[in-house]
């Protein structure tokens, strides 16, 4: 094989690690508070990058859905396939969280102030935040 012939592998090794291979790390414990405070801005929102052959990306948009997360946290899912634009956007977000840049896997979470992978810490974060989020409500009610 010639030295050209290897880039087509790497890149599709970086695709497939990049955007489903790799898809969910091992479960890290956030601790309740550490849960940002919920807030009434409308432009503040948590970004969850996903891409369409990821299962756990699947998986944590349903759960969103289900949850009503959707209508109620300020989410905004924003696909990576094929959008050089939001590629750039989650390793901007990785270097901010000094995250390897050979090791961002999907789903990743930005809630401008860290960066979460996988579906169950995605999963952990967004519940105790809509816990958050019922109790700022219903108190200021």
């Amino acid at each position: 094989m010639t030295n050209k012939s290897w880039f087509p592998l790497l890149g599709l090794a970086f695709s497939l690690s990049f955007f489903g291979a790799a898809c969910n790390p091992p479960a890290l414990k956030i601790p309740e508070n550490s849960m940002p405070a919920p807030t009434n801005q409308k432009n503040a929102s948590i970004e969850i990058f996903t891409s369409k052959t990821c299962p756990h990306c699947v998986a944590v948009k349903k759960e969103i859905a289900d949850k009503g997360w959707d209508k109620t946290l300020p989410l905004t899912i924003k696909q990576l396939d094929n959008d050089r634009t939001n590629q750039q956007l989650v390793m901007e977000h990785a270097a901010v969280c000094r995250l390897p840049q050979d090791n961002i896997q999907v789903p990743f979470l930005w809630d401008g102030q860290r960066c979460l992978m996988g579906q169950e810490q995605i999963s952990g974060y967004l519940t105790g935040l809509s816990k958050k989020y019922e109790t700022s409500t219903s108190t200021s009610r």
